[in-house]
């Protein structure tokens, strides 16, 4: 994975994820993003997605850590542009208004929908073979 950092005059940091972010990058992401969240001029994180081809649930924990983290030093944390694979593991994993909360729902999930209605709707499918 490539991490890429772009700052800006007015304390964002953009920082941008190239490849994929599972158990083998995961650390070394929420590392980066940890140390840019010590510079007390930042005071927002932005973490692109756009070049991110995969996530793995050990990239989801990185995320959320990288969230969890900015909460603490104050530094607001956004996760943008996920491409549809990405941002259908951030919505069914439910971080997705945790992490995405300005974007609207990924493609082809309704934005009432939940997580439980999923299951129940695997649930139907299960009893039906």
């Amino acid at each position: 994975m490539r991490i890429n950092e772009f700052r800006d005059d007015a304390g964002t940091v953009t920082v941008r994820l190239e490849g994929e972010l599972d158990l083998a990058t995961a650390d070394m992401c929420q590392a980066v993003c940890g140390q840019l969240m010590t510079d007390a001029q930042i005071t927002a994180l932005i973490i692109d997605l756009t070049d991110l081809s995969f996530c793995a649930a050990a990239g989801v924990r990185a995320l959320v850590g990288v969230w969890d983290a900015g909460v603490r030093t104050g530094v607001h944390v956004t996760v943008r542009d996920p491409g549809p694979q990405v941002a259908a593991t951030l919505w069914l994993t439910g971080v997705w208004e945790l992490l995405c909360a300005d974007a609207p729902a990924p493609r082809h999930y309704s934005p009432t929908s939940t997580r439980k209605d999923h299951s129940r709707h695997l649930h139907i499918v299960r009893a039906v073979r």
